[in-house]
C-alpha cells in the first residue's frame, strides 16, 4: 500500500472528506488529493499533524508500520481496562465495609461461634467500669473505695438488631475492707465486628 493510499484509507475510515482534512492541516484539498493520488508527498510537518488527525502514527503514515499503529490504537482500551479493574476493586472493598460494619449483632455471635456473652463480657467490662468511674462513685464520695471490679458470672448480653445490651454485678471494695454489690446496665450500637459505642443507662 501506497502513502497516498494509506491517507486515504485513514481519511475515509474517520469519514472525513478531503476539504475537511485539509481544514485541519491550514492546506488547500488540491494537496491532499495529490497525497492520495501519489503525485506528491507530505513534508515532516504536515505528516505529524496527520498522524494525530487521522489517529495513527507518523510511521506509519510514511512507511506503513503496522505495530506502532495497532499499539497507539490499543493504548486507550488498555488503560480503560486496568482503570476498570481498579474502580472494580474500589467498590467492591467499600461495598463489603458498608456491608460488614450494616451487619446485626447476631453477625458477630454467629462469628464467634460460641461464648459469645462471655467475649462481649471480657472485651469492655473493666473498660465500660473505668470509663464511667465518676458517674459509678458519685453516691460514694465520702467512702474510701479501694476497687470497683465487674463480677464476671453476673453477665446478662441480650442483643437485637444493631443494638447490644448488657448488664453485670460490681462489687465496691472500700478502705474498711466492706464491700457493696450494684446491678450496672449498659447498651451499645454496634460498629464493627464486635466493636461497639457503648452507654450507661443510668437507672
Amino acid at each position: 500500500m501506497t502513502i497516498g493510499a494509506r491517507i486515504q484509507k485513514l481519511r475515509t475510515d474517520k469519514g472525513y472528506t478531503q476539504e475537511y482534512l485539509a481544514n485541519q492541516l491550514g492546506i488547500s484539498r488540491q494537496a491532499v488529493y495529490k497525497w492520495e493520488k501519489n503525485e506528491s508527498r507530505p513534508d515532516t510537518d504536515n505528516l505529524i499533524v496527520l498522524a494525530d488527525v487521522l489517529g495513527t502514527t507518523v510511521e506509519y503514515i510514511a512507511v506503513g508500520n503496522t505495530v506502532n499503529a495497532k499499539t497507539k490504537r490499543k493504548t486507550p482500551k488498555l488503560w480503560t481496562y486496568i482503570i476498570t479493574i481498579i474502580l472494580t476493586a474500589i467498590i467492591t472493598f467499600l461495598g463489603t465495609i458498608l456491608y460488614i460494619a450494616n451487619r446485626p449483632v447476631s453477625f458477630d455471635a454467629g462469628a464467634c461461634g460460641g461464648g459469645f456473652e462471655t467475649a462481649v463480657f471480657d472485651q469492655y467490662a473493666d473498660r465500660l467500669v473505668a470509663d464511667n468511674h465518676f458517674y459509678l462513685t458519685r453516691d460514694y464520695k465520702d467512702r474510701d473505695i479501694i476497687s470497683i471490679s465487674p463480677v464476671r458470672d453476673s453477665r446478662d448480653v441480650k442483643y437485637e438488631g444493631k443494638a447490644i445490651y448488657m448488664s453485670f454485678d460490681i462489687i465496691y471494695t472500700f478502705g474498711d475492707h466492706s464491700s457493696q454489690t450494684e446491678k450496672i446496665s449498659f447498651v451499645g450500637e454496634r460498629k464493627w465486628i464486635q466493636n461497639y459505642k457503648w452507654r450507661i443507662v443510668e437507672l
